[in-house]
């Protein structure tokens, strides 16, 4: 489903075929745009397979604003996981982190771990050292794709992190690769064109350079290229 929320129009060519779609605004709260990026992160979740759950809390006293937290707390979470890998387990840490605010606007971090076991003291007296929070549950994963979706579902809170703040962060090798495009690895490669025109001023643009375009039922639109191929009848 096309987003209905953003400016413009993202428009793709290859000489052969061309494909327009409302510009996406990418938030994961848009009921357009959210689930599809859940889905992919879904996706790339597979297989991966954690083996412990990390909460870890918020001290407000602490900071001056939510999104000073935000930044501190992000900051203090890699040194962690740094510490973490060179004095307390013998396998590097793998993560997938996404953030939860409180009602009261305030991160909390939810973290999927592969790792060897560490007591949980051990990480709240280091987590109060970094940031002042003494409050951090780690448990042991039972079932895997129910951590998932549970993770899932902070994604497509209002506000679940500050503008321009990614809400989920990974380590390397934790995810599989994004999927593959909408299009055929068969066909050319698409030069991609944003257009701050409605889809229906594209739509003659896209004519002109001589597409034949069809608009599809989910307002998309779709079209071939006549000088290279018989216009359908």
């Amino acid at each position: 489903m096309p987003c209905h929320n953003g400016a413009g129009t993202l428009a793709g060519t290859n000489g052969q075929r061309a494909i327009a779609i409302p510009a996406p605004c990418h938030r994961w709260e848009c009921p357009d745009c959210g689930p599809p990026k859940v889905a992919r992160l879904h996706h790339r979740l597979k297989s991966y397979r954690p083996n412990r759950f990390l909460t870890l809390t918020c001290n407000p006293t602490t900071y001056s604003s939510p999104t000073h937290a935000f930044i501190h707390m992000s900051q203090q979470f890699t040194r962690l996981i740094k510490h973490a890998n060179r004095h307390l387990v013998r396998t590097p840490i793998t993560y997938v982190l996404i953030w939860e605010r409180t009602k009261a606007g305030w991160p909390h971090i939810h973290t999927l771990l592969k790792c060897d076991y560490i007591a949980q003291r051990y990480l709240s007296k280091l987590w109060a050292h970094y940031t002042g929070a003494k409050i951090v549950d780690i448990r042991k994963v039972f079932k895997q794709p129910h951590m998932r979706t549970y993770l899932e579902k902070y994604l497509l809170k209002e506000l679940a992190a500050p503008k321009h703040f990614k809400r989920f962060r990974a380590s390397r090798n934790a995810l599989n690769p994004p999927p593959p495009k909408f299009h055929s690895e068969d066909d050319p490669p698409y030069t991609w064109r944003y257009y701050w025109l409605s889809m229906q001023m594209v739509y003659g643009e896209l004519e002109t350079q001589g597409y034949y375009m069809t608009w599809l039922p989910d307002d998309t639109l779709e079209g071939i290229h006549i000088s290279m191929l018989s216009p359908p009848p």
